[in-house]
């Protein structure tokens, strides 16, 4: 093997290096963030709920509707449609 040769194989290995410690770290990352959602669960479900005093209710006064406020600048006859788009989705190439 030559001089080359040896060094494309040992840029190849360092880019698999780093490529596997950014992936693992990832994966690290969104495991820990499931278990601390896990363990926050937990407790939630086994701490008691504290007893509270009832919260006194009060009517609010019904709101009259109030009329929807035309927009004399709108207009449909303004808005032409030009084109059609028509988006497929398949599997086959052209």
């Amino acid at each position: 093997m030559t001089k080359y040769e040896i060094m494309v194989i040992a840029a190849a290995a360092a880019v698999f290096v780093v490529i596997n410690i950014v992936m693992w770290s990832i994966i690290a990352a969104k495991e820990k963030k499931v278990r601390r959602k896990e363990v926050q669960q937990q407790r939630i479900t086994e701490e008691p709920i504290p007893a509270t005093s009832p919260v006194p209710v009060t009517e609010t006064p019904e709101i009259s509707p109030q009329p929807v406020k035309e927009r004399p600048h709108i207009k449909r006859s303004d808005f032409i449609l030009i084109d059609d788009i028509v988006i497929v989705h398949t599997d086959e190439r052209i």
